[in-house]
């Protein structure tokens, strides 16, 4: 991404939505999260993502959530942007949880392979 910034082809890329700046806390319920699912799926063909790897949406979007699911047959396009997604998970932001209800609850519906979106509360 850095080079098509560099060299001004930025207008290549979808619409990309990412929250960079986490609280420790936010980051915390990631990585235990993570420990979790990938003891459960342990000796399966199985891969866990988290924060960073791109999901392609139907319509062109990308959403990169907290935790991402896939089997190892995963299917990239030319961007590395993921299109076959298992499962996704966000930790709730006060300043994003009005989207995680909504605009990618939409979109998440519409992936053919997702079968599961998990939204997990910091206060709960």
């Amino acid at each position: 991404m850095v080079n098509y910034i560099l060299n001004n082809e930025i207008d290549y890329f979808p619409n990309i939505y990412s929250t960079f700046m986490t609280t420790f806390k936010h980051s915390r319920i990631i990585r235990n999260t993570r420990i979790r699912i990938e003891k459960r799926v342990e000796g399966q063909e199985i891969i866990v993502y988290s924060e960073g790897r791109n999901m392609l949406m139907i319509g062109g979007n990308v959403r990169i959530p907290d935790i991402v699911v896939v089997n190892e047959k995963e299917i990239m396009d030319i961007h590395d942007n993921l299109q076959n997604p298992l499962a996704a998970f966000e930790v709730l932001s006060p300043s994003t949880a009005h989207i995680d209800f909504t605009e990618k609850l939409a979109e998440y519906k519409k992936i053919p392979t997702l079968q599961t979106y998990i939204i997990i509360s910091q206060n709960e």
